[in-house]
């Protein structure tokens, strides 16, 4: 395509006479959704009054450019299994926030809050729901948060007690986010890099190499996928699982899932133990299987968690959670708008668990 310029002489403060070739011209490119690798154009045409003259210039160079594709980049930090970013709220201080696709809120450890003046803030009563119910906390609706170089307004901030799980886990937290960065862009997460790219559409991200999978919302705004286990008997099982960057495990299989298919008796449990989430504590098991498999991509020999529940009447089709212990073998572009989530085996896929 070719540039266009063109000079044309009028009294300065005059209109351009509207039957002029070249105003005719500008509104056949305003009507007209010129489109170069699926972008609108950045600028149709840019008009400049130069002492009683008009200068039309066609800067039709700009149709064919790209939108910058990638927004920003986030660095994160593993901290014993979880994903760490940079991030402020309001006029905070940067904060260290877990990045959890588990989070369908932003929240503020209390003492953060207190801290920081976010807690002093208009608030209202809000029930966090987890694995074991529903506890009662607080919402400090409309803030902003920064990360990278971009700000996301008309946050819901939820205060929460995360001193507990800092204690378990021997690593301290400001917080967590997820959904309102998930939610706002697409996101790619490379583990060889630890960086956290964001864009506007998936089409600005390169698939090459990757499995896409179809999910859906199930509990809010959690993604879930299907997925599959093969038991050591060759039995194939599949169902549902949360897709869980915030869960410090390999997979996890329900109570449930684990009574109807009778998976504790057809594997070799390799301890037992206890566990815990929002009011509630479970006993659980260890065992592995030979392997988890996620449309065409299988991971070999993997440990996982069954619940026993000596209440449970069984169910099937929710498997369980798929956590970090698995995710973090893939680089992962997460297109919530499109509800697909690409997976590539990164460096870590064959490594032992």
């Amino acid at each position: 395509m070719k540039n266009y310029l063109k000079i044309v002489k009028i009294d300065q403060g005059s209109p351009i006479p509207k039957n002029h070739q070249w105003t005719a011209l500008i509104q056949q490119y305003a009507k007209t959704e010129v489109r170069e690798n699926g972008r609108r154009p950045l600028k149709l045409a840019s008009i400049y009054y130069i002492k009683g003259a008009v200068i039309i210039c066609f800067l039709s160079v700009l149709l064919a450019a790209p939108v910058k594709a990638q927004v920003t980049v986030i660095p994160f930090a593993l901290k014993w299994k979880y994903m760490h970013v940079k991030v402020q709220i309001a006029t905070s201080d940067t904060l260290d926030l877990m990045f959890d696709s588990g989070a369908t809120y932003t929240s503020i450890d209390s003492a953060v809050a207190e801290r920081i003046g976010l807690s002093k803030l208009p608030h209202q009563p809000i029930d966090v729901g987890g694995m074991g119910g529903v506890q009662k906390n607080i919402m400090v609706p409309d803030q902003q948060i920064k990360t990278g170089n971009i700000k996301i307004g008309h946050i819901d901030a939820v205060i929460f007690n995360y001193k507990p799980f800092a204690t378990t886990t021997n690593v301290p937290l400001d917080g967590v986010i997820g959904f309102d960065i998930l939610n706002n862009f697409v996101t790619a997460i490379n583990f060889d890099n630890k960086k956290i790219s964001l864009f506007n559409a998936v089409k600005d991200v390169d698939t090459t190499g990757y499995q896409c999978i179809p999910f859906e919302f199930i509990n809010g705004d959690i993604p879930h996928i299907n997925a599959s286990i093969k038991l050591p008997n060759g039995e194939l099982l599949s169902g549902k699982v949360m897709f869980d960057l915030g869960a410090a495990i390999s997979l996890l299989i329900t109570a449930d899932f684990n009574k109807y298919h009778s998976i504790k008796q057809k594997v070799k449990v390799n301890s037992a133990g206890s566990g815990m989430g929002i009011g509630l504590s479970f006993r659980s098991e260890q065992a592995t299987v030979d392997a988890v498999l996620i449309k065409q991509l299988s991971i070999s020999m993997v440990p996982l968690i069954l619940v026993s529940d000596p209440e449970s009447k069984g169910a099937d089709g929710y498997m369980g959670i798929l956590g970090i212990d698995i995710i973090s073998r893939f680089n992962l572009i997460m297109d919530y708008a499109n509800k697909r989530i690409y997976m590539k085996p990164n460096q870590s896929f064959n490594q032992q668990f």
